[in-house]
């Protein structure tokens, strides 16, 4: 069983500041690769990492939460093939439908480090598109697989 964790989630934190410091994001960047380096060495497979399954302590520390998608006994050569997780979140070769390992858990974790640091994901959407639009997601899986990702506007 998981403790109960008061702070919240970090897409809250982040909503209530817009970016991170950089302190508070090195501190929140080391906390989910420790996180995912332990699930990756006992075969776990999370397939769902974002901002908003990593709850907050009131000691400030974070812990992985929604195993829900996750993949047990996953060492070594072994690979999934599960089309799921969060559309923003989703690794190149999930939205390609290929078999993947433990990397599509490590791009979610580059998502959110870039996500705490510039205060959205690498690829959106403007607020002019709509992502109702039926298209929206192949909109995102080509902006995911074609897209170069672009610091310059934002403060790093």
């Amino acid at each position: 069983m998981m403790e109960y964790m008061s702070g919240g989630d970090l897409k809250e934190h982040l909503h209530e500041v817009k970016v991170f410091s950089e302190k508070r994001a090195k501190f929140y960047a080391a906390e989910i690769t420790l996180a995912v380096q332990f699930l990756h060495r006992y075969g776990i497979l999370h397939r769902d990492l974002k901002l908003e399954n990593m709850l907050v302590g009131r000691d400030r520390h974070c812990e992985i939460a929604n195993f829900g998608l996750s993949k047990l006994g996953l060492f070594r050569h072994c690979k999934a093939s599960t089309q799921c997780g969060t559309p923003f979140y989703i690794a190149p070769e999930i939205v390609k439908n290929l078999p993947y390992v433990q990397g599509v858990d490590w791009w979610a974790v580059g998502v959110m480090i870039f996500e705490i640091m510039t205060g959205h994901p690498p690829f959106y959407y403007d607020e002019g598109e709509d992502m109702d639009d039926d298209n929206a997601q192949d909109k995102l899986d080509q902006k995911i697989l074609n897209d170069e990702v672009d610091w310059l506007p934002y403060r790093l």
